[in-house]
């Protein structure tokens, strides 16, 4: 009866066989689960660089342009015109370099992908940019030629309220932008969190195997024992 307990020579090869596939299955998953992996981690990288590549140069033009806007409407101030004709001309010559600048700021942000992709909020900042670089230069030619009551005139009844609808499309399109900015960031949160869970998932069934396996083989050899202690083999 004793030497009934033990395996054969068939037997344990066979068991080695088996324990050879379940270790080729277990480096084949955790070789496919490592690529899937690094795909994964890929792939929300890519995203995030967009959302940053996007968001934060645009975020940071708007408001270095927001700053050159206000400095272009302090360069229109009627107290720089007050002294001579010859100071005036050197005062509207700076200020008008302070105008083009802001302009040519303006144009390099429209050219950003995100703008680019609203063309209401983009036509509009072009529209109201467009008006305060036109009032800015026709006030400046004003106090240039001497005509400083109508360039004060002009500046009071119509360019600061273009310059008011101006800063305040760029502060609108600002908060537009840093608000789906967060939104995109929230919804990539909460795609990486899925997949974590969905990889943390998939690399614990190798330890469900393994532990079925080793459940399979203790059920088994329970049942050869009992078979043997119950039903002793005859003597023959």
């Amino acid at each position: 009866m004793s030497g009934r307990l033990f395996a054969t020579p068939e037997s344990q090869q066979a068991a080695l066989r088996q324990l050879k596939i379940v270790v080729l299955v277990l480096i084949i998953s955790n070789v496919g689960l490592g690529i899937f992996s690094v795909y994964l981690l890929r792939a929300v990288d890519r995203k995030y660089s967009v959302l940053i590549n996007q968001t934060v140069p645009s975020i940071n033009e708007l408001q270095t342009l927001t700053a050159s806007s206000i400095d272009a409407m302090r360069g229109t101030n009627p107290l720089l015109f007050q002294n001579s004709a010859a100071a005036a001309s050197a005062t509207t010559q700076r200020s008008r370099t302070v105008t083009e600048h802001e302009r040519d700021l303006r144009n390099h942000a429209l050219q950003r992908e995100w703008l680019v992709l609203k063309p209401a909020e983009r036509m509009e900042l072009k529209e109201t940019g467009e008006a305060f670089t036109r009032e800015s230069l026709a006030v400046l030619q004003l106090f240039e030629t001497g005509r400083n009551a109508e360039a004060v005139q002009r500046r009071d009844t119509s360019l600061r309220p273009i310059f008011d609808r101006y800063v305040r499309c760029l502060t609108t399109t600002a908060d537009i932008l840093e608000a789906e900015g967060l939104r995109t960031s929230g919804r990539l949160t909460e795609q990486t969190g899925s997949l974590s869970h969905m990889m943390l998932g998939v690399a614990t069934w190798p330890v469900m195997a393994v532990g079925l396996f080793f459940l399979a083989a203790m059920i088994y050899v329970a049942g050869v024992l009992f078979k043997v202690l119950v039903f002793p083999p005859a003597e023959t």
